[in-house]
């Protein structure tokens, strides 16, 4: 990556892009800290464990010893002490096995959470281009891996190192030992020694941790036109938006305007501004809007009431005040009752004087 286009990466990730990583399998894990977790468990389990696994262990010599004394059988005994063993072998292994399974996968969830992602499995020549392992090879990540590396070597070679010091009357005084005596020490030794080795890579696994995480999101960072593309993809083109919203504004006005013939007085401006009025004393509270326009809008709501025979009423004050404080398909504020009223009496009046006269 250019050094310009890197620079130019300060801004956070969007959850977007965070998603894009996850499916592409790209999270900040590390492998040092989940090591040093089940290796620190794996010695606690051994040290509350250990005893049932020896003499576990002692009953499948034993079982193997008497059975290379017994004369040789052949087929079915064969099969059937072969079952045995495996079965005993299967008791020692399984409970360990069975917990560190369980562990590293908690380990794992509790850093990045279920991923399943099949790209990091794709065949890619970016992968063993020379070129780029090159690079990487003399990369931050690169040196702080080799630094951690060593770390931890010279952390192994320090406490063992230390811990023999410490021991080294007890280790002289082994071979004076019954065999289970010197047995137990080794083993106390051991365990001493491999619990001081992984407290210090638990350590060195939280810090490596922390570095991931960094990388992880420095990696993650954008540009500003990168952010500026992915709002574009998700909000959609912006003529296909632009067409979209036209054909939205086409929908609410074919309705709207199949409403007018429905309308009780249409109050006009009286050219310039036309809304249509509904009112149901049985279903409505107040009249309601349910059309309005201004201009070739309110040419077009005007000539539909003309053709369905519905009222026009000139009222150029309430026109203004309605088109601006009332939306299609809300009631009228109580402010209005009072003109709206009269224009509505002023409608039935003409109704009633025009039943008569047809009459």
């Amino acid at each position: 990556m250019p050094d310009q286009e890197r620079e130019a990466r300060t801004e956070e990730a969007t959850p977007r892009r965070r998603e894009e990583a996850r499916e592409k399998g790209q999270v900040a894990r590390s492998a040092d800290l989940t090591s040093a977790i089940m290796l620190l468990a794996s010695l606690v389990f051994i040290r509350f464990y250990g005893p049932v696994m020896i003499e576990e262990i002692k009953a499948v010599t034993v079982e193997i010893l008497h059975w290379m004394g017994e004369p040789k059988a052949e087929g079915q005994d064969y099969y059937h002490q072969f079952w045995v063993l495996g079965l005993a072998f299967f008791k020692i292994v399984a409970p360990i096995s069975l917990f560190l399974l369980a562990l590293g996968l908690a380990v794992n969830w509790a850093q990045f959470g279920f991923v399943w992602a099949a790209e990091p499995l794709t065949p890619s020549f970016e992968k063993i281009n020379p070129i780029n392992g090159f690079k990487r090879l003399f990369s931050l990540r690169a040196m702080i891996l080799l630094a951690n590396g060593l770390l931890k070597v010279a952390a192994a070679g320090a406490v063992l190192w230390l811990r023999l010091r410490a021991d080294l009357d007890k280790m002289l005084m082994l071979p004076e030992m019954p065999v289970s005596a010197a047995l137990s020490a080794v083993g106390a030794i051991l365990f001493r020694a491999g619990l001081e080795l992984v407290i210090i890579l638990l350590a060195l696994g939280i810090l490596d941790y922390l570095f991931q995480r960094w990388q992880y999101e420095k990696d993650l960072r954008m540009t500003k036109q990168e952010i500026r593309e992915e709002m574009k993809r998700m909000e959609g083109d912006p003529t296909i938006r632009a067409r979209r919203r036209a054909m939205m504004r086409r929908m609410v006005m074919q309705h709207m305007m199949r409403r007018v013939p429905e309308a009780d007085v249409v109050v006009t401006n009286p050219t310039h501004l036309a809304i249509a009025l509904q009112y149901d004393e049985k279903k409505m509270r107040a009249p309601e809007v349910v059309a309005k326009g201004e201009r070739l809008v309110a040419l077009r709501i005007r000539e539909l009431a003309a053709e369905h025979g519905v009222p026009i009423i000139e009222n150029r004050p309430l026109a203004q005040a309605m088109y601006r404080a009332v939306e299609v398909g809300q009631q009228i504020p109580e402010a209005f009752y009072p003109a709206v009223a009269e224009v509505l009496a002023m409608v039935y009046g003409i109704s009633a004087r025009r039943s008569r006269r047809s009459a």
